[in-house]
């Protein structure tokens, strides 16, 4: 073997290396190192796809034409409209809680058309996912495995991808909620500090009343989560959390609508359920989002059994568990306190690498949702809007899925899908919500109810109450054009 072969045996230092071994280990090394970055680059064009597949189905939705027509109205009048200019009922006050949001709708819509609002859902999922990574690393404090559950989670909120307010309010959830974890954690804050925390609030508060006022409640959930601490088998009341909260609420007023808008949710309660509205139904027993409250209400039994949640988090959890089995609408804060319980999971290298390729196959796949969009596009709502008269010439009958649709061809609508605007809270003596509701479900008299306001155009939901009846008169009215996309029939009345 010789000297110096002994020696390096004896002297701790191992066997000599070969040649040939070394070249093995780099080897390894190189083909470690580009399987790991051939691996990211997939991801990275994986998620882009997503984003753009999601961009393109949901942007712009009904709902999204409401918004942008009153981001219209905001631009050319650099006002807040407190009259429903868009109701065929003239004088009617209104309270429209989301105008920074339809601002922002607008001149994405004003620049580009349709193409302008895929590209703003585009930006405002980027900022959702960017926002769920400094979540989920900040909170797990690892990357990958807070990456890994930032996309998770993005793509289980598909449904609140879009340019309606969601995708920003939940980005502003987050940082909330990472700046009261951070707060909350310090023992003693100093003057400048406690300071600094109540402005971000206040800032966070501000924005939210101006982008959508009914979002306030849910700063305000997330911060009585903060507020009782049980720490070491003692309780204490974080009194510093309820002076920034109280604080939040009262600039919450800073806002066109004023107090108005501090209490639009309130006001809009007890004008949703004739309607079917999803998004204030439970979700259904078969969806993500329930299989999401499965899973935190199981990691949050678990980390109560090991003691292995915090006060913060165990509040957070429950408060988000009710509010997401009550509403669909309310199971995007379901991520809140998922991502910091994963840590009580044990995730390994290859369970990490297993997810990154789980996601790249979801990516990949909506490129077939892409071809579906792009073979299935109609113009229908387009010649759907160019078959009438102008605005001029109509009296437009719409209902509560048809109206938004008409507003930016400047047609006065009698509703859309805003019933608590139609509400005695919000609209006052002008109210006229028993009215639509009596139309909706067909119990209302359609005959004297058409002639009350001279309606000479339809635009029904298929199968409702009103196409139904506009289809048994053949005689009074006729059909004269079907968006099948959106289930749409327009008639017209013969004399």
């Amino acid at each position: 073997m010789g000297l110096l072969g002994i020696y390096r045996r004896r002297g701790g230092q191992g066997p000599a290396k070969t040649k040939g071994g070394q070249t093995k280990l780099f080897s390894r090394m190189e083909t470690k190192k580009k399987s790991f970055i051939l691996m990211n680059v997939l991801l990275g064009i994986a998620l882009a796809i997503y984003a753009v597949a999601q961009s393109l189905v949901h942007n712009p939705d009904t709902d999204v034409f409401f918004i942008i027509d009153i981001g219209r109205y905001v631009f050319n009048h650099h006002a807040v409209p407190h009259e429903a200019y868009w109701y065929i009922n003239s004088g009617v006050h209104t309270v429209i809680q989301q105008w920074l949001c339809g601002l922002v709708n607008y001149i994405a819509y004003m620049l580009g058309k349709d193409w302008g609002m895929v590209v703003l859902g585009m930006i405002m999922n980027g900022l959702l996912l960017l926002s769920l990574y400094k979540y989920g690393k900040d909170t797990l404090k690892d990357k990958t495995l807070g990456l890994n559950a930032a996309i998770f989670c993005w793509i289980a909120l598909n449904k609140f991808i879009s340019t309606r307010p969601y995708a920003v309010t939940i980005s502003l959830a987050l940082m909330q909620v990472l700046i009261l974890r951070e707060f909350s954690s310090k023992e003693k804050p100093t003057k400048k500090e406690f300071l600094i925390f109540i402005a971000k609030m206040c800032a966070m508060f501000i924005f939210i009343a101006n982008w959508q006022s009914s979002n306030i409640l849910f700063l305000v959930l997330f911060m009585l989560c903060f507020i009782p601490r049980f720490k070491d088998r003692k309780f204490s009341i974080n009194w510093r959390v309820i002076v920034a909260m109280l604080a939040g609420i009262a600039v919450t007023p800073i806002n066109p609508n004023g107090l108005e808008g501090l209490l639009y949710l309130w006001n809009a309660k007890d004008y949703m359920a004739p309607f079917n509205i999803i998004e204030v139904a439970p979700p259904k027993l078969i969806s993500i989002y329930t299989f999401l409250i499965i899973v935190v209400a199981g990691l949050m039994i678990y980390g109560l059994i090991k003691r292995k949640i915090t006060s913060d988090e165990f509040f957070l959890a429950a408060g988000c568990l009710v509010m997401s089995c009550m509403f669909m609408r309310c199971c995007w804060t379901l991520v809140l306190p998922l991502i910091p319980m994963l840590r009580n999971v044990k995730f390994t290298d290859g369970s990490n690498k297993l997810m990154k390729i789980g996601y790249i196959l979801v990516g990949f796949v909506c490129i077939s949702q892409i071809f579906i969009f792009f073979m299935g596009k109609t113009d229908d709502r387009t010649k759907m809007v160019e078959v009438l008269p102008g605005p001029e010439k109509t009296v437009l009958y719409t209902d509560f899925n048809t109206g938004a649709f008409f507003l930016l061809s400047d047609y006065k609508v009698y509703y859309d899908a805003r019933s608590e605007l139609m509400g005695r809270h919000i609209a006052g003596d002008k109210a006229f919500y028993d009215e639509a509701v009596s139309i909706w479900d067909g119990s209302g008299d359609m005959k004297s109810f058409i002639g009350k306001y001279g309606f000479n155009y339809f635009a029904p939901t298929t199968g409702t109450p009103m196409d139904r009846y506009l289809a048994s008169h053949p005689d009074e009215y006729t059909l004269i054009f079907t968006n099948a996309k959106d289930e749409i029939n327009i008639y017209k009345a013969n004399s």
